[in-house]
């Protein structure tokens, strides 16, 4: 489908001219870039706004210590889940921005479990809605260039959640009806016998 709109928001809005500098030479002339904090809750109007999302999100960069010297004397254990935390936040404000059916894709540039699989996975857990289609990780030391994660999810349509919601309330209904206990069915009355009165004498 042919690209309407491709809006970029950086929270740093010293590097907005790097970054219209480079759509410029991607001759990009569709593109808005804007200031924008994704830690902090979207305005209701971007509710349902986007086909797709692209999360670069800040990371450890444990994935380019090739390049990046410094990370490995300033990176402490702890910063891990401080940057964990600050991804979960990413994550949870940009999915109401997205269509029903629309994709994310969530990027780091790191090697860390808790930034990554692990992310995603407590991410699902918490969203049934979201599909994980496909994932993929880069080593350095096993493919050659710099380490990196990315994971392509899906906004599930309501059709199925519904769907899915309905199948749900017809098992309840169902373990409901099976835990009631069975109806014992009625005794049959025996024929009174026609030899005795209502006194129970016999008659002569």
């Amino acid at each position: 489908c042919k690209m309407k709109e491709f809006v970029l928001y950086r929270f740093n809005a010293k590097r907005l001219p790097r970054l219209a500098d480079n759509l410029k030479r991607q001759h990009l002339s569709i593109s808005t870039e804007e200031v924008f904090d994704w830690t902090e809750e979207p305005p209701v109007e971007w509710k349902g706004r986007f086909d797709r999302i692209l999360l670069d999100v800040p990371c450890s960069n444990t994935g380019v210590l090739r390049r990046r010297v410094d990370v490995r004397w300033r990176l402490r254990l702890e910063q891990i889940e401080v940057l964990s935390n600050i991804q979960k936040q990413i994550l949870r404000n940009a999915l109401p921005c997205l269509k029903p059916g629309g994709q994310l894709v969530y990027s780091t540039c790191s090697l860390e479990p808790e930034e990554n699989e692990e992310q995603i996975a407590a991410f699902q857990d918490s969203h049934p809605e979201v599909e994980l289609v496909e994932s993929r990780r880069s080593l350095p030391f096993q493919d050659g260039f710099d380490g990196s994660y990315a994971a392509l999810l899906r906004l599930r349509r309501k059709v199925r959640v519904r769907r899915a919601a309905a199948a749900l309330h017809h098992l309840l209904r169902t373990a409901l009806q099976l835990q009631k206990p069975a109806r014992r069915a009625p005794r049959e009355k025996l024929p009174r016998s026609p030899c005795l009165t209502d006194s129970g004498s016999t008659e002569s």
